[in-house]
């Protein structure tokens, strides 16, 4: 053999003798020396590369997905690049002379490329089928014979395919290829399959999706390039079987079985994450130094030092389903069905956020779900619905009401309430939706918890709406104080924190600055110091948008009931809109009690109908504008979720809109529909919205926010302050509205 030259592994004549005796093996078509490697690039690997990452732009804005993304490039550099010049240097393959733009060590330039462009390629393309999955179902506790079946036997076999390639891949054998691969990619697969083969096998159909594309993508293209002689396999080396013509058996192998190492690493991955919320919160739900480690592995916080981090995510790696909670993990899959079975539109967006984060707002949502399901079923039996709300708000001053401050945010102990005690009171879901609750508590605000329960107990009192003050008061109650919760959750869940929110953020044992804006009286006692800081206001000005939304959502809801609840005596208009709108829905609709409920409406019970959802439109429309201009503000890998949701629910207006005076007993927004939204959403308005931060909130926002706050109540009469502050608050929405692009106001 030749001494190998520095520009090619291969002398040109020995090429030529390679070509001579194996033209058999050597592509025919007149096409061969034409493309060169980097041209196999930039015609077929890296538009698809492209495509893929503008596909999951989107989720890639979850710093997780990238650190899977970019682990993954870099083990694969690393184990193939030895394993690739060792191969290279005993003529398993050549490249034509002059189809490279260089080599380091044997290997071409482009084909170190090739290991990366690979690697994003079937990580990015698992990243998009996984997206919308469960990682929890995937951590049921494994049986004997499963764990046999899914660890062992894939060990085992794996470990018998090395030693097998080992003593067949002898240099200068036809079996040589096929012997080297099988030695080179089983240690990896045996060690991926021990760890989460249970995991792998029990989303199989998933696994098989992620695997077969881009396996016969590349073999596509390995053909393409094998028949223009960008690159060739050698006879001698080969076994000189062939799946197609062009395509030898060992090159499908190749890209078989190196797909599916990584789509079971990022499989594994998924696994690890979803353990390390699981731990997180069975450690303590939040309130214990194990449980914050995992959780702050999770979300890379900052003040967690590194090795830390890496620690827990090992532990996790490491822990087998058998030893974890099946309690927290059960419980995770039934409040996905909760939300699925109580609210379609919410269930829909959340699946687009980040696992970690889906968990704890499914877990804050199914409890405001399934309290809202007790007042609404308690027509039956006031007193024991009136026991049930007591209950749980006494399951909340349990866990959050020992705190000083009631609007304090940290991470603390309480302790653990009596599912047993529960259970003689509440079904099993509601006890699955108020044990999930119980891991969020270190997150949020009593304030918050308990303003909730105010706007139930204001449902069970039968207190009225009697002006457009009360529906936005009672709105905020039971909408906008869930909206406040989901804030500290994204605040608190974002990966890594927001620079401008970091400096606010609870540490161990300490309490946070933040503050919540509903009951905002206790803002008026904020410092200067923190008024002035961009992080506080922020922090604020994300809460004054979820209000904003909240009000929206909830206003939606009454729009969309609105006809149900009349049948069935309800009221949620104003009253003070009845006499304005020629008919008086007092006496019109509601039912003296024990009457049965009226199924059909009169003529003009529409006309009325049709006048006061034209009026709650109004309200609805510039919330849904001032909740679109806070979602701009949120951590990035929230964005998208929360403005699906809101523009799902925006729809549900556009189609009363539209109905006219054939008001339906239920609009709802159709499955095509939302699929239009969700595309819109991620690649025509997403896809270049960068998040907003406090620095581009205009400062004379700032300055009237911060005069508004501190207007001094006892200067003038109260009448006078309370239009000098509207006029205030009216600048202040006409400077955020122009900051944003949104139209003005009339």
């Amino acid at each position: 053999m030749d001494q190998v030259t520095e520009s090619s592994p291969i002398s040109e004549a020995n090429q030529q003798i390679i070509v001579e005796a194996f033209e058999d093996v050597l592509p025919k078509s007149p096409m061969r020396w034409v493309i060169k490697y980097m041209t196999v690039h930039l015609m077929y690997t890296l538009p698809l590369l492209a495509i893929l990452l503008f596909a999951a732009r989107p989720f890639l804005h979850y710093k997780m997905s990238w650190i899977k993304i970019l682990f993954l490039c870099s083990a694969a550099l690393v184990w193939t690049t030895p394993w690739d010049n060792y191969i290279i240097h005993h003529n398993a393959w050549g490249y034509c002379d002059g189809c490279v733009v260089g080599t380091l060590g044997y290997v071409p330039i482009e084909e170190y490329m090739f290991f990366v462009i690979q690697s994003i390629i079937t990580a990015t393309w698992t990243l998009l089928i996984t997206q919308l999955g469960s990682p929890t179902k995937l951590l049921r506790s494994v049986p004997w014979y499963q764990n046999l079946m899914y660890r062992v036997v894939p060990v085992l076999g794996f470990a018998a395919a090395g030693v097998y390639g080992w003593l067949i891949g002898t240099p200068a054998t036809h079996e040589f290829y096929l012997g080297s691969i099988l030695w080179w990619v089983t240690p990896v697969l045996a060690l991926q399959f021990g760890i989460a083969g249970p995991a792998i096998f029990r989303q199989l159909p998933t696994f098989l999706m992620a695997v077969v594309p881009p396996t016969l993508y590349l073999c596509w293209v390995d053909t393409v390039a094998i028949g223009a002689g960008t690159w060739y396999i050698s006879a001698p080396t080969s076994t000189g079987a062939h799946v197609v013509e062009h395509l030898p058996v060992e090159e499908a192998l190749f890209f078989i079985l190196t797909n599916v190492m990584l789509v079971s690493g990022m499989l594994a991955a998924d696994r690890t994450l979803a353990i390390l919320k699981v731990l997180a919160a069975s450690s303590g739900h939040g309130d214990t130094e194990k449980s914050r480690r995992f959780h702050d592995a999770l979300t890379m916080a900052p003040y967690r030092p590194l090795s830390s981090r890496l620690s827990a995510i090992l532990e996790a790696t490491l822990t087998s389903e058998n030893s974890l909670d099946q309690n927290v993990v059960g419980s995770f899959d039934r409040i996905e069905r909760i939300i699925a079975e109580g609210s379609k539109s919410f269930s829909f967006a959340s699946k687009l956020l980040p696992f970690h984060s889906r968990v704890d707002f499914l877990s804050c949502y199914a409890f405001c779900r399934v309290a809202d399901d007790i007042v609404d079923e308690g027509e039956s039996n006031s007193q024991m619905t009136d026991r049930r709300l007591q209950k749980a708000k006494d399951m909340l001053n349990n866990m959050m009401g020992f705190l000083d401050d009631e609007f304090d945010v940290r991470l603390r102990k309480h302790d653990r309430f009596d599912e047993t005690e529960l259970r003689e009171m509440f079904s099993d879901h509601e006890v699955t939706a108020f044990s999930a609750f119980r891991s969020v508590t270190h997150l949020l605000p009593r304030a918050c918890a308990m303003g909730l329960l105010k706007g139930f107990e204001w449902d069970r009192s039968k207190r009225p709406i009697e002006t457009e003050a009360d529906l936005v008061q009672y709105s905020k109650y039971v909408a906008s104080t869930v909206g406040e919760m989901c804030t500290y959750i994204m605040v608190r869940n974002a990966t890594p924190p927001m620079r401008a929110l970091r400096d606010l953020m609870p540490l161990p044992g300490q309490s946070s600055r933040l503050r919540p804006i509903v009951f905002h009286e206790r803002m008026m006692e904020a410092t200067t110091d923190e008024k002035s800081s961009a992080g506080q206001f922020m922090f604020e000005t994300m809460l004054r948008r979820a209000v904003d939304m909240g009000v929206a959502l909830q206003v939606l809801n009454i729009c969309r009931d609105i006809r149900t609840d009349a049948t069935m005596g309800r009221c949620y208009v104003p009253q003070e809109w009845l006499p304005i709108l020629s008919g008086v829905w007092i006496s019109r609709i509601p039912l003296e009690k024990g009457t049965p409920s009226r199924t059909a409406l009169l003529s003009e019970d529409l006309k009325l109908l049709r006048s006061m959802l034209d009026r709650l439109l109004v309200v609805i429309d510039g919330n849904v504008q001032l909740g679109e201009q806070g979602i701009d503000m949120l951590p990035a890998e929230f964005q998208a979720p929360i403005r699906i949701a809101l523009r799902v629910y925006a729809g549900i207006g556009e189609i009363l809109r539209r109905c006219g005076e054939d008001y339906p007993t239920r609009a709802v927004v159709p499955k095509w529909r939302k699929v239009l939204i969700m595309l819109k959403v991620l690649y025509l308005d997403f896809g270049f919205r960068r998040p907003r931060s406090a620095e581009s909130v205009p400062r004379k926002v700032q300055i009237v926010e911060s005069a508004t706050e501190r207007m001094p109540k006892m200067m003038v009469p109260e009448v006078e302050v309370s239009s000098i502050q509207s006029s205030l608050i009216d600048s202040k929405e006409r400077l955020l509205r122009s900051s944003s692009g949104l139209p003005m106001e009339e």
